[in-house]
């Protein structure tokens, strides 16, 4: 969670800034749309910057670029934009093209001219640690996929609380508790 929405909310300040080139972005996760749904509803958690954004009349996640996939169609619809995308998913969407006719190797993992970009932590065995360990082929539905796009990791965007955030947590409890952190 967040994650999603921090990630438009960059894309949001680079699209204000000029720095974004003219793409569609699509948000293709059920989960993540419904979670900037609830962001939008409570923007008095927002930091002040955030918060101005809002008062401005800017909508901190949404810009005209940006796409919610709300419905099946709407995600298949996906595979048939050949380039000039990115694709927000939490699900390995973009990694596997789809076996019908629309599908674009453009934005797979099969895709030369496809980047692939990890924002979060790949643990050991599975198939995103595979790809940025530096995979050639892997098995997707059962399938061997190339991998041909360019592979990126993005390591800023931790869905970990880091030492001072949990000693803060920690705080507010009013009973003196025994915490155990476990961290893979």
């Amino acid at each position: 969670m967040e994650r999603a929405q921090e990630i438009l909310y960059v894309l949001r300040h680079m699209y204000d800034r000029g720095e974004l080139p003219k793409c569609k972005v699509f948000l293709d996760s059920p989960l993540a749309i419904s979670a900037t749904k609830i962001f939008l509803q409570y923007p008095e958690y927002f930091n002040e910057a955030t918060k101005k954004m809002v008062q401005e009349g800017k909508n901190p996640f949404i810009f005209p670029y940006v796409h919610f996939t709300t419905t099946v169609e709407e995600s298949k619809s996906i595979n048939a934009v050949d380039s000039g995308a990115i694709i927000l998913a939490g699900e390995w969407h973009v990694l596997h093209r789809r076996k019908d006719k629309t599908s674009s190797k453009a934005q797979s993992l099969e895709g030369l001219e496809s980047s692939v970009i990890f924002v979060g932590y790949q643990t050991e065995g599975t198939l995103g640690r595979a790809i940025i360990d530096g995979a050639k082929t892997v098995k997707i539905y059962g399938e061997e996929i190339a991998v041909k796009a360019k592979i990126y990791t993005i390591n800023g965007f931790s869905s970990h609380a880091d030492k001072p955030v949990l000693l803060q947590w920690l705080k507010n409890f009013k009973d003196k508790e025994t915490v155990y952190i476990i961290h893979e």
